[in-house]
């Protein structure tokens, strides 16, 4: 350094991690929890009010080393939420199925994309800006989404990324494919199954020289994904980008 050049001052530390897991009760939702705590990071898992299962998971992320939080489903209580904890990071988790739209449930939202995948996501990231506190938004979404896709769950995620990139909020979506695996609760065995042809294809694919492909498309359980949306989640390189299947892969 030159005689007299002013000494630049260190960067201030980023501020301690502390996340809040919305759909924390499901396949991949569990997991990041999981992941989050590996790495000794504050951690409240969002379990549903009137889940039948609250007790059940309020053990099992106490477990853990996370809180489980009750938080109603209203803007304003996730606005109350975000500054109390002072979250710096909220994975949104979300989702349903058509299957589970058509049996009876307890909750008290409506199990439908619209309501659940759509209306519960908007809520949290309309509570995220309110709250001032701009926390980085990690989106589950999945492979080729898109507001204006024929197929409804594609079109669910499609709006709510398309929401949150016009938040102002820093984000990270994450598009894998199938997501499955042995330790799946559910078996979902049209799921399985499609999970099954799509690789068999890929595979023959990477065969061909489609290996970008077939990364991009193959199936991917949810301790890995969940390893890639915590990393990615704490990398500033991750802001503000649109992560496919190729880039959710091998994290130790």
């Amino acid at each position: 350094m030159s005689a007299g050049a002013p000494e630049s001052s260190p960067l201030p530390p980023p501020p301690p991690v502390r996340a809040l897991v919305v759909g924390a009760t499901g396949y991949v939702g569990r997991a990041v929890v999981a992941e989050l705590r590996r790495k000794k990071l504050e951690v409240q898992a969002h379990v549903r009010f009137d889940s039948p299962r609250l007790e059940e998971m309020r053990a099992l992320f106490q477990k853990l080393g996370a809180e489980c939080v009750t938080t109603a489903w209203n803007r304003d209580d996730f606005k109350e939420l975000a500054h109390q904890r002072g979250l710096t990071h909220v994975f949104l988790c979300l989702g349903t199925t058509f299957r589970r739209g058509k049996r009876k449930s307890t909750s008290s939202v409506p199990e439908t994309y619209a309501a659940v995948d759509v209306g519960l996501s908007t809520l949290v990231i309309e509570a995220c800006v309110q709250s001032g506190l701009r926390p980085r938004v990690v989106l589950l979404s999945a492979a080729r989404a898109n507001p204006a896709a024929r197929n409804p769950y594609l079109a669910a995620r499609g709006k709510v990324e398309a929401l949150l990139q016009a938040s102002g909020l820093d984000f990270t979506i994450a598009q894998p494919g199938f997501i499955t695996g042995s330790d799946r609760e559910e078996f979902r065995p049209l799921e399985r199954i499609g999970a099954w042809m799509t690789d068999w294809f890929l595979l023959w694919g990477a065969v061909l020289g489609m290996q970008i492909m077939r990364e991009r498309y193959r199936s991917i359980d949810a301790r890995e994904l969940a390893k890639a949306l915590v990393t990615h989640a704490l990398d500033p390189l991750s802001a503000n980008r649109v992560l496919m299947g190729e880039r959710l892969r091998d994290f130790p």
